[in-house]
């Protein structure tokens, strides 16, 4: 009997507290250094504007910054200041109020790009810096929080004995984890980024009854390291493996074997996934 867990909106705490805590000092830096009509219209708009998440952001909600933005531009609608103005605090503020829920891993490249806002002279080129800002803040995070999920997954395989460790990317939105222990058996994760961040987990190749307690200290080490959940769901699989990888890596394999050019052939179960025939005349 095998088990499976489906961790549903996961997000790996622990990991990312140290990426949220550098994008604050980055935001002050900047507004410290910009001129006091910008610093102060910041200021004025944040209290003025609820963030719409207050917690850490997945990479597929990322749009709720550009709906943040457009409700801080009506919000300077209302102040009497120049439209340049009034597009470089609306960004701003947008990145003061999402601070906490944003990861950054190369902030001196934010701070560039936010201090380029801040530089820009004509509408037009405040537009290009904002959507120049916005895109490589989104990629940055995108790219940090599944490297740190990805992260918490093989570290929690390796700590339960899954010392052997594959990282595969197989497409865009899919990271699969593959664990394999001293005996050739089998932990297969993998972070799907679609639409939530969800994780399957299966193990595969136990036949004995320890596979429960494998998959909960499995679970037990990913809390360990700060994961948080939606939902949680552990269920048997019964030795039926479930995830299209982990059935391609259960999958019995053939072995022909011709022993000799008029007898039959012989199949024969592979565990290495060749096939060889040998064929000898009389």
């Amino acid at each position: 009997m095998s088990q499976e867990i489906t961790y549903t909106n996961a997000v790996a705490v622990n990991a990312a507290l140290n990426f949220q805590r550098e994008f604050g000092p980055i935001i002050a830096q900047v507004l410290n250094a910009a001129p006091i009509e910008i610093s102060l219209g910041v200021r004025k708009c944040c209290g003025s504007c609820h963030p719409t998440i207050s917690r850490l952001l997945a990479p597929s909600e990322m749009r709720v910054i550009n709906t943040d933005y457009r409700n801080h531009l009506v919000i300077m609608q209302q102040q009497r200041c120049g439209e340049v103005e009034r597009l470089k605090v609306a960004a701003l503020a947008t990145l003061e109020k999402s601070n906490e829920n944003l990861l950054v891993s190369d902030p001196k490249e934010i701070a560039y790009k936010i201090q380029r806002i801040v530089d820009a002279g004509t509408v037009r080129e405040v537009n290009q810096e904002i959507k120049s800002a916005f895109r490589e803040i989104k990629e940055q995070h995108a790219r940090t929080f599944v490297s740190n999920l990805t992260r918490v997954v093989a570290e929690s395989a390796v700590s339960v004995g899954f010392k052997e460790v594959d990282i595969q990317i197989p497409y865009d939105g899919l990271v699969r984890i593959v664990g394999t222990n001293n005996t050739g058996q089998n932990l297969v994760a993998e972070i799907n980024t679609d639409k939530t961040i969800d994780i399957h987990t299966e193990l595969i190749g136990f036949s004995d009854g320890s596979c429960q307690s494998v998959m909960q200290a499995f679970d037990d080490a990913m809390t360990a390291r700060g994961l948080t959940v939606e939902h949680k769901e552990q269920m048997p699989t019964f030795g039926i493996p479930q995830m299209p990888y982990a059935k391609m890596l259960a999958k019995p394999r053939k072995k022909a074997l011709r022993v000799f050019s008029d007898d039959e052939t012989v199949n024969m179960e592979s565990t290495d996934g060749l096939v060889n025939i040998i064929t000898i005349e009389p």
